[in-house]
Protein backbone atom coordinates (compact mmCIF):
# COMPACT_ATOMS: atom_id res chain seq x y z
CA UNK A 1 0.00 0.00 0.00
CA UNK A 2 1.31 3.43 -0.98
CA UNK A 3 -0.57 6.66 -0.29
CA UNK A 4 0.16 10.36 -0.62
CA UNK A 5 -1.79 13.13 1.08
CA UNK A 6 -1.33 16.85 0.45
CA UNK A 7 -2.34 19.32 3.13
CA UNK A 8 -1.88 23.02 3.74
CA UNK A 9 -1.72 22.43 7.48
CA UNK A 10 -3.49 20.50 10.23
CA UNK A 11 -5.96 17.79 9.36
CA UNK A 12 -9.66 18.39 9.45
CA UNK A 13 -11.90 16.66 11.94
CA UNK A 14 -15.70 16.60 11.93
CA UNK A 15 -15.87 15.47 15.55
CA UNK A 16 -16.61 18.48 17.68
CA UNK A 17 -15.01 18.07 21.07
CA UNK A 18 -16.21 19.34 24.42
CA UNK A 19 -13.98 20.86 27.03
CA UNK A 20 -14.09 21.00 30.78
CA UNK A 21 -13.85 24.47 32.20
CA UNK A 22 -12.59 25.20 35.67
CA UNK A 23 -13.64 28.47 37.26
CA UNK A 24 -11.19 31.28 36.62
CA UNK A 25 -11.16 34.45 38.64
CA UNK A 26 -10.66 37.87 37.10
CA UNK A 27 -11.12 41.51 37.81
CA UNK A 28 -13.18 44.12 36.01
CA UNK A 29 -12.43 47.81 35.73
CA UNK A 30 -15.59 49.79 35.05
CA UNK A 31 -15.30 52.81 33.23
CA UNK A 32 -18.71 37.42 -10.19
CA UNK A 33 -15.94 35.06 -9.07
CA UNK A 34 -12.67 34.20 -10.87
CA UNK A 35 -11.35 30.67 -10.91
CA UNK A 36 -9.44 29.62 -7.80
CA UNK A 37 -5.69 29.23 -7.81
CA UNK A 38 -4.56 25.64 -8.19
CA UNK A 39 -2.41 25.32 -5.09
CA UNK A 40 -1.41 21.65 -5.50
CA UNK A 41 1.65 20.85 -7.59
CA UNK A 42 1.60 17.99 -10.02
CA UNK A 43 3.30 14.85 -8.78
CA UNK A 44 5.30 12.32 -10.76
CA UNK A 45 5.69 9.04 -8.89
CA UNK A 46 8.57 6.67 -9.56
CA UNK A 47 7.88 3.64 -7.39
CA UNK A 48 10.51 0.95 -7.14
CA UNK A 49 8.49 -1.08 -4.61
CA UNK A 50 4.81 -1.54 -3.85
CA UNK A 51 4.31 -2.42 -0.20
CA UNK A 52 1.22 -4.35 0.85
CA UNK A 53 2.08 -4.99 4.48
CA UNK A 54 0.14 -3.35 7.36
CA UNK A 55 0.94 0.30 8.05
CA UNK A 56 3.13 1.08 11.06
CA UNK A 57 2.28 3.88 13.46
CA UNK A 58 5.57 5.80 13.45
CA UNK A 59 5.83 9.08 11.55
CA UNK A 60 9.07 10.75 10.48
CA UNK A 61 8.79 14.51 9.94
CA UNK A 62 11.15 16.29 7.56
CA UNK A 63 10.97 20.09 7.44
CA UNK A 64 11.92 21.60 4.08
CA UNK A 65 10.84 25.21 4.66
CA UNK A 66 9.55 26.94 7.75
CA UNK A 67 7.25 29.96 7.91
CA UNK A 68 7.32 30.46 11.62
CA UNK A 69 5.32 33.34 13.04
CA UNK A 70 5.87 34.86 16.45
CA UNK A 71 2.14 35.42 16.76
CA UNK A 72 -1.11 36.13 14.99
CA UNK A 73 -3.33 39.21 14.84
CA UNK A 74 -6.96 38.46 14.00
CA UNK A 75 -8.67 41.72 13.06
CA UNK A 76 -12.48 41.69 12.86
CA UNK A 77 -13.96 44.89 11.44
CA UNK A 78 -17.50 44.63 12.73
CA UNK A 79 -20.13 45.04 10.03
CA UNK A 80 -17.70 45.49 7.11
CA UNK A 81 -19.36 44.04 4.02
CA UNK A 82 -17.04 43.09 1.18
CA UNK A 83 -19.70 44.36 -1.22
CA UNK A 84 -18.56 47.87 -0.24
CA UNK A 85 -14.82 47.35 -0.72
CA UNK A 86 -14.12 44.44 -3.10
CA UNK A 87 -13.71 45.30 -6.81
CA UNK A 88 -15.76 42.27 -7.86
CA UNK A 89 -18.96 43.48 -6.19
CA UNK A 90 -21.41 46.35 -6.47
CA UNK A 91 -23.51 47.12 -3.37
CA UNK A 92 -27.23 47.53 -3.96
CA UNK A 93 -29.88 48.88 -1.62
CA UNK A 94 -33.18 47.06 -1.16
CA UNK A 95 -34.85 49.43 -3.63
CA UNK A 96 -32.29 48.52 -6.30
CA UNK A 97 -30.29 51.74 -6.13
CA UNK A 98 -26.49 51.51 -6.18
CA UNK A 99 -24.56 52.60 -3.10
CA UNK A 100 -21.20 54.33 -3.47
CA UNK A 101 -18.30 52.12 -2.41
CA UNK A 102 -15.48 52.92 0.00
CA UNK A 103 -11.94 53.37 -1.34
CA UNK A 104 -10.32 50.92 1.12
CA UNK A 105 -6.75 51.76 0.07
CA UNK A 106 -5.17 49.84 2.94
CA UNK A 107 -7.31 46.77 2.40
CA UNK A 108 -6.21 46.61 -1.22
CA UNK A 109 -2.54 46.98 -0.24
CA UNK A 110 -2.87 44.15 2.27
CA UNK A 111 -4.58 42.05 -0.38
CA UNK A 112 -1.73 42.65 -2.81
CA UNK A 113 0.78 41.41 -0.23
CA UNK A 114 -1.07 38.20 0.57
CA UNK A 115 -4.11 36.09 -0.18
CA UNK A 116 -7.61 37.49 -0.64
CA UNK A 117 -10.62 35.19 -0.58
CA UNK A 118 -13.30 36.71 -2.77
CA UNK A 119 -16.73 35.21 -2.11
CA UNK A 120 -17.01 34.59 1.64
CA UNK A 121 -20.40 34.45 3.35
CA UNK A 122 -21.30 34.62 7.02
CA UNK A 123 -23.74 31.79 7.88
CA UNK A 124 -25.57 34.07 10.34
CA UNK A 125 -25.50 37.84 9.85
CA UNK A 126 -25.26 38.77 13.51
CA UNK A 127 -22.40 39.75 15.81
CA UNK A 128 -22.27 37.00 18.44
CA UNK A 129 -22.81 34.09 16.03
CA UNK A 130 -20.32 35.61 13.58
CA UNK A 131 -17.58 35.83 16.18
CA UNK A 132 -18.45 32.34 17.41
CA UNK A 133 -18.04 30.91 13.90
CA UNK A 134 -14.74 32.73 13.41
CA UNK A 135 -13.07 31.31 16.53
CA UNK A 136 -14.55 27.77 16.38
CA UNK A 137 -14.87 26.98 12.68
CA UNK A 138 -18.39 25.65 13.28
CA UNK A 139 -20.97 27.07 10.87
CA UNK A 140 -23.80 26.97 13.41
CA UNK A 141 -21.73 28.21 16.34
CA UNK A 142 -23.14 30.33 19.15
CA UNK A 143 -21.55 31.71 22.31
CA UNK A 144 -22.49 28.41 23.96
CA UNK A 145 -20.33 26.64 21.36
CA UNK A 146 -17.43 28.88 22.34
CA UNK A 147 -17.90 27.82 25.97
CA UNK A 148 -18.36 24.08 25.40
CA UNK A 149 -16.54 23.41 22.15
CA UNK A 150 -12.95 23.88 21.05
CA UNK A 151 -11.71 27.28 19.89
CA UNK A 152 -8.53 28.57 18.33
CA UNK A 153 -7.65 29.88 21.79
CA UNK A 154 -7.93 26.44 23.38
CA UNK A 155 -5.52 25.02 20.81
CA UNK A 156 -3.20 27.99 21.28
CA UNK A 157 -3.20 27.66 25.07
CA UNK A 158 -2.37 23.97 24.78
CA UNK A 159 0.73 24.99 22.84
CA UNK A 160 1.93 27.64 25.28
CA UNK A 161 0.42 30.68 23.56
CA UNK A 162 -0.79 33.82 25.27
CA UNK A 163 -4.24 34.96 24.09
CA UNK A 164 -5.40 38.56 24.38
CA UNK A 165 -8.22 40.71 23.07
CA UNK A 166 -9.01 44.35 22.33
CA UNK A 167 -12.71 44.28 21.52
CA UNK A 168 -15.30 46.98 21.00
CA UNK A 169 -17.97 44.40 20.20
CA UNK A 170 -18.27 40.61 20.10
CA UNK A 171 -17.08 40.54 23.70
CA UNK A 172 -19.72 38.20 25.10
CA UNK A 173 -18.77 36.51 28.35
CA UNK A 174 -17.85 33.19 26.74
CA UNK A 175 -15.39 35.00 24.47
CA UNK A 176 -13.86 36.91 27.37
CA UNK A 177 -13.35 33.65 29.26
CA UNK A 178 -11.19 32.34 26.40
CA UNK A 179 -8.63 35.12 26.73
CA UNK A 180 -5.83 35.65 29.23
CA UNK A 181 -6.47 39.40 29.10
CA UNK A 182 -9.12 41.44 27.33
CA UNK A 183 -9.73 45.18 27.15
CA UNK A 184 -13.28 45.69 25.92
CA UNK A 185 -16.20 48.10 25.64
CA UNK A 186 -19.05 46.81 27.77
CA UNK A 187 -21.93 48.82 26.33
CA UNK A 188 -20.93 49.29 22.66
CA UNK A 189 -21.63 53.02 22.89
CA UNK A 190 -19.80 55.55 20.73
CA UNK A 191 -20.90 58.50 22.87
CA UNK A 192 -20.54 57.01 26.37
CA UNK A 193 -18.33 53.92 26.20
CA UNK A 194 -17.73 51.93 29.36
CA UNK A 195 -14.39 50.14 29.44
CA UNK A 196 -13.63 46.88 31.25
CA UNK A 197 -10.50 44.78 31.72
CA UNK A 198 -10.89 41.04 32.34
CA UNK A 199 -8.02 38.85 33.46
CA UNK A 200 -8.22 35.05 33.08
CA UNK A 201 -4.62 33.80 32.98
CA UNK A 202 -4.18 30.26 31.66
CA UNK A 203 -0.39 30.46 31.96
CA UNK A 204 2.23 33.19 31.66
CA UNK A 205 0.72 34.87 34.71
CA UNK A 206 3.48 37.46 34.79
CA UNK A 207 2.71 38.41 31.19
CA UNK A 208 -1.01 38.58 32.02
CA UNK A 209 -0.38 41.04 34.83
CA UNK A 210 2.01 43.06 32.67
CA UNK A 211 -0.43 43.32 29.75
CA UNK A 212 -3.34 44.07 32.10
CA UNK A 213 -1.36 47.00 33.48
CA UNK A 214 -0.58 48.17 29.96
CA UNK A 215 -4.18 48.11 28.73
CA UNK A 216 -5.30 49.94 31.87
CA UNK A 217 -3.34 52.89 30.52
CA UNK A 218 -5.70 52.78 27.52
CA UNK A 219 -8.89 52.48 29.54
CA UNK A 220 -9.79 56.18 29.39
CA UNK A 221 -11.33 56.09 25.93
CA UNK A 222 -13.46 59.16 26.64
CA UNK A 223 -10.32 61.27 26.93
CA UNK A 224 -8.97 59.71 23.74
CA UNK A 225 -12.13 60.58 21.79
CA UNK A 226 -12.21 64.15 23.07
CA UNK A 227 -14.80 66.42 21.47
CA UNK A 228 -14.93 64.66 18.10
CA UNK A 229 -18.38 64.55 16.51
CA UNK A 230 -20.09 62.66 13.69
CA UNK A 231 -18.04 60.33 11.52
CA UNK A 232 -14.79 61.65 13.01
CA UNK A 233 -15.82 60.33 16.42
CA UNK A 234 -16.63 56.92 14.95
CA UNK A 235 -13.24 56.76 13.25
CA UNK A 236 -11.50 57.88 16.46
CA UNK A 237 -13.36 55.14 18.33
CA UNK A 238 -11.84 52.50 16.05
CA UNK A 239 -8.45 54.24 16.07
CA UNK A 240 -8.40 53.90 19.86
CA UNK A 241 -8.66 50.11 19.57
CA UNK A 242 -5.97 50.03 16.88
CA UNK A 243 -3.55 52.14 18.93
CA UNK A 244 -4.19 50.05 22.05
CA UNK A 245 -3.64 46.88 20.00
CA UNK A 246 -0.39 48.26 18.62
CA UNK A 247 0.85 48.82 22.17
CA UNK A 248 -0.11 45.26 23.17
CA UNK A 249 1.63 43.78 20.12
CA UNK A 250 4.85 45.65 20.92
CA UNK A 251 4.67 44.46 24.54
CA UNK A 252 4.06 40.81 23.68
CA UNK A 253 6.75 40.82 21.01
CA UNK A 254 9.25 42.16 23.55
CA UNK A 255 8.18 39.45 26.02
CA UNK A 256 9.06 36.84 23.38
CA UNK A 257 5.83 34.92 24.02
CA UNK A 258 3.88 33.38 21.11
CA UNK A 259 0.43 34.91 21.05
CA UNK A 260 -2.91 35.38 19.34
CA UNK A 261 -4.50 38.81 19.59
CA UNK A 262 -8.14 39.17 18.54
CA UNK A 263 -9.32 42.70 17.76
CA UNK A 264 -12.84 43.94 17.12
CA UNK A 265 -13.42 47.40 15.65
CA UNK A 266 -17.04 48.24 16.33
CA UNK A 267 -17.62 51.66 14.78
CA UNK A 268 -18.18 50.58 11.17
CA UNK A 269 -21.17 48.52 12.27
CA UNK A 270 -22.45 51.36 14.46
CA UNK A 271 -22.09 53.80 11.57
CA UNK A 272 -24.14 51.53 9.35
CA UNK A 273 -26.92 51.46 11.91
CA UNK A 274 -26.92 55.17 12.77
CA UNK A 275 -25.23 57.24 10.03
CA UNK A 276 -26.73 55.78 6.87
CA UNK A 277 -24.96 54.55 3.76
CA UNK A 278 -22.77 57.62 3.22
CA UNK A 279 -21.65 57.73 6.85
CA UNK A 280 -21.01 53.99 6.75
CA UNK A 281 -18.58 54.22 3.83
CA UNK A 282 -16.88 57.30 5.32
CA UNK A 283 -16.17 55.42 8.54
CA UNK A 284 -14.95 52.42 6.53
CA UNK A 285 -12.35 54.60 4.80
CA UNK A 286 -11.32 56.35 8.02
CA UNK A 287 -10.87 52.98 9.71
CA UNK A 288 -9.09 51.56 6.68
CA UNK A 289 -6.48 54.31 6.89
CA UNK A 290 -5.85 53.56 10.57
CA UNK A 291 -5.47 49.83 9.89
CA UNK A 292 -2.27 50.49 7.93
CA UNK A 293 -0.39 51.07 11.19
CA UNK A 294 -1.52 47.69 12.49
CA UNK A 295 -0.57 45.97 9.25
CA UNK A 296 2.94 47.48 9.29
CA UNK A 297 3.37 46.42 12.92
CA UNK A 298 2.56 42.84 11.98
CA UNK A 299 5.08 42.99 9.13
CA UNK A 300 7.78 44.32 11.46
CA UNK A 301 7.16 41.73 14.16
CA UNK A 302 6.78 38.80 11.70
CA UNK A 303 3.17 38.09 12.60
CA UNK A 304 0.39 36.43 10.68
CA UNK A 305 -2.22 39.09 9.89
CA UNK A 306 -5.84 38.08 9.26
CA UNK A 307 -8.52 40.64 8.38
CA UNK A 308 -12.20 39.75 8.24
CA UNK A 309 -15.66 40.72 9.50
CA UNK A 310 -18.49 39.09 11.38
CA UNK A 311 -21.17 40.20 8.89
CA UNK A 312 -21.93 42.92 6.36
CA UNK A 313 -24.52 45.70 6.15
CA UNK A 314 -27.59 46.45 4.06
CA UNK A 315 -29.63 49.60 3.41
CA UNK A 316 -33.20 50.15 2.25
CA UNK A 317 -32.08 52.89 -0.14
CA UNK A 318 -28.90 54.75 -1.00
CA UNK A 319 -30.05 57.71 1.12
CA UNK A 320 -31.46 55.67 4.01
CA UNK A 321 -30.69 57.09 7.46
CA UNK A 322 -30.22 53.64 9.00
CA UNK A 323 -29.00 50.23 7.88
CA UNK A 324 -29.28 46.70 9.21
CA UNK A 325 -28.08 43.13 8.80
CA UNK A 326 -29.70 40.78 11.32
CA UNK A 327 -33.45 41.13 10.71
CA UNK A 328 -35.19 39.08 8.02
CA UNK A 329 -35.55 42.21 5.92
CA UNK A 330 -31.79 42.53 5.52
CA UNK A 331 -30.23 39.16 6.38
CA UNK A 332 -31.09 37.40 3.11
CA UNK A 333 -29.24 39.91 0.94
CA UNK A 334 -25.59 39.47 -0.12
CA UNK A 335 -24.70 42.92 1.22
CA UNK A 336 -25.36 41.55 4.72
CA UNK A 337 -23.76 38.16 4.11
CA UNK A 338 -20.55 38.88 2.22
CA UNK A 339 -17.47 39.56 4.33
CA UNK A 340 -13.82 40.27 3.48
CA UNK A 341 -11.14 37.72 4.27
CA UNK A 342 -7.42 38.48 3.87
CA UNK A 343 -4.30 36.64 5.02
CA UNK A 344 -0.87 38.27 5.01
CA UNK A 345 2.49 37.09 6.29
CA UNK A 346 5.87 35.73 5.29
CA UNK A 347 4.45 32.30 4.51
CA UNK A 348 1.35 33.46 2.61
CA UNK A 349 1.01 33.03 -1.13
CA UNK A 350 0.05 36.12 -3.16
CA UNK A 351 -3.17 35.88 -5.09
CA UNK A 352 -6.88 35.27 -4.76
CA UNK A 353 -9.09 32.31 -3.99
CA UNK A 354 -12.56 32.25 -5.52
CA UNK A 355 -14.57 31.34 -2.46
CA UNK A 356 -14.50 30.22 1.13
CA UNK A 357 -16.60 30.24 4.25
CA UNK A 358 -16.47 32.06 7.55
CA UNK A 359 -16.07 28.62 9.12
CA UNK A 360 -12.77 28.20 7.22
CA UNK A 361 -11.06 31.01 9.12
CA UNK A 362 -10.25 29.04 12.29
CA UNK A 363 -8.71 25.96 10.60
CA UNK A 364 -6.78 28.15 8.14
CA UNK A 365 -5.36 30.31 10.91
CA UNK A 366 -4.31 27.27 12.93
CA UNK A 367 -2.73 25.53 9.94
CA UNK A 368 -0.65 28.61 9.10
CA UNK A 369 0.47 28.85 12.73
CA UNK A 370 1.43 25.15 12.58
CA UNK A 371 -1.01 24.36 15.37
CA UNK A 372 -3.17 21.25 15.53
CA UNK A 373 -6.58 21.25 13.90
CA UNK A 374 -9.74 22.31 15.68
CA UNK A 375 -12.78 19.98 15.38
CA UNK A 376 -15.04 21.97 13.05
CA UNK A 377 -17.00 22.25 9.81
CA UNK A 378 -14.42 24.34 7.98
CA UNK A 379 -11.33 23.39 6.02
CA UNK A 380 -7.91 25.05 5.86
CA UNK A 381 -7.85 27.27 2.79
CA UNK A 382 -4.76 26.94 0.55
CA UNK A 383 -3.36 30.36 1.40
CA UNK A 384 0.20 29.32 2.22
CA UNK A 385 3.33 29.40 0.12
CA UNK A 386 4.08 25.91 1.37
CA UNK A 387 2.19 22.65 1.63
CA UNK A 388 2.79 19.48 3.60
CA UNK A 389 2.97 16.07 1.95
CA UNK A 390 2.34 12.84 3.83
CA UNK A 391 3.71 9.64 2.28
CA UNK A 392 2.30 6.41 3.73
CA UNK A 393 3.89 3.03 2.93
CA UNK A 394 3.01 -0.46 4.12
CA UNK A 395 6.35 -1.15 5.83
CA UNK A 396 9.68 0.50 6.55
CA UNK A 397 11.46 2.02 3.57
CA UNK A 398 13.43 5.04 2.43
CA UNK A 399 11.68 7.92 0.63
CA UNK A 400 13.33 10.56 -1.52
CA UNK A 401 11.53 13.69 -2.73
CA UNK A 402 13.03 15.65 -5.59
CA UNK A 403 11.71 18.93 -6.93
CA UNK A 404 12.31 22.61 -7.43
CA UNK A 405 12.90 25.21 -10.08
CA UNK A 406 15.70 23.27 -11.76
CA UNK A 407 13.66 20.09 -12.02
CA UNK A 408 15.33 17.94 -9.42
CA UNK A 409 18.17 19.94 -7.96
CA UNK A 410 16.57 20.01 -4.51
CA UNK A 411 16.30 16.67 -2.74
CA UNK A 412 15.13 15.68 0.72
CA UNK A 413 15.18 12.19 2.16
CA UNK A 414 13.58 10.17 4.91
CA UNK A 415 14.85 6.78 5.96
CA UNK A 416 13.58 3.60 7.58
CA UNK A 417 9.95 4.37 8.35
CA UNK A 418 6.49 3.51 7.03
CA UNK A 419 5.09 7.05 7.16
CA UNK A 420 6.75 10.36 6.36
CA UNK A 421 5.54 13.93 6.66
CA UNK A 422 7.42 16.39 4.46
CA UNK A 423 6.62 19.87 5.79
CA UNK A 424 6.99 23.09 3.84
CA UNK A 425 7.21 22.04 0.20
CA UNK A 426 6.94 24.96 -2.22
CA UNK A 427 3.65 25.38 -4.02
CA UNK A 428 3.71 25.32 -7.82
CA UNK A 429 6.45 22.79 -8.60
CA UNK A 430 6.55 19.22 -9.84
CA UNK A 431 7.92 16.66 -7.42
CA UNK A 432 9.28 13.17 -7.96
CA UNK A 433 8.89 10.68 -5.13
CA UNK A 434 11.12 7.61 -5.06
CA UNK A 435 10.59 4.77 -2.57
CA UNK A 436 13.40 2.26 -2.04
Amino acid sequence: MFRIQWTSGGARSNDRGNKDRSERRGYIKETPTPAPINMKPEISLLLSLLFLLPQASAVTEITVHRSDYDGCVLLIIDGLGSSYCYPEFTPFALDGSIIDKADCTTLHKVAESGMRIIDVHAPVTSTSPGHSVIVTGCADATPDTVAKGTTIFDIAHENGYFCAGIMENGDFSEMCDELDVILHIQNNSINNPGVAIDLHPYSHEDVSVDVAGLVEEWSNITEYLGDEKGTLRYVAYNRWAIDASDAVIRNLSENDVPFILIINLGAVDSAGHHLGASGYTEVIDGTDEAVMRLYHRCETEKLLFVLTADHGMCFASSDAAHGGHASDRYAKHPESQRIPLLFSGSGIFRGTIASGGQEDIAPTLLSQMKLSAVPCDGNPLPVGRYVDMRVVIGSEADVEVRGGIDGGRDTVRGTLDSEFLFRGLDVGYNYTIRVT
